[in-house]
């Protein structure tokens, strides 16, 4: 089992969770194999490593996304920090 932290810097995590955390929810609907959890500006995912680095991979281009859409530049947007624990 893998386990990432995410910190979210320069974006605003209101626009990524959405009202009421319903866009990770969502989000975390096409991860099932994935616990997440997101509390400020991090986001915790723990799960098996295949599964973390594809949800990595999604995860830079909705922030992208969000991003562009905001009109903001967000690079660097996120600090990874990773375990694996076997």
């Amino acid at each position: 089992m893998t386990e990432r932290i995410f910190e979210l810097t320069g974006a605003d995590p209101a626009q990524l969770y959405g009202p009421s955390n319903t866009f990770l929810n969502q989000i975390g609907t096409y991860f099932p194999k994935l616990k997440i959890v997101a509390r400020g500006h991090k986001i915790k995912v723990s799960g098996p490593e295949e599964s973390v680095i594809e949800f990595e991979d999604k995860l830079d281009g909705i922030l992208a996304y969000v991003g562009y859409s905001a009109g903001t530049k967000l690079f660097p947007y996120i600090h990874k920090s990773s375990k694996t624990f076997h």
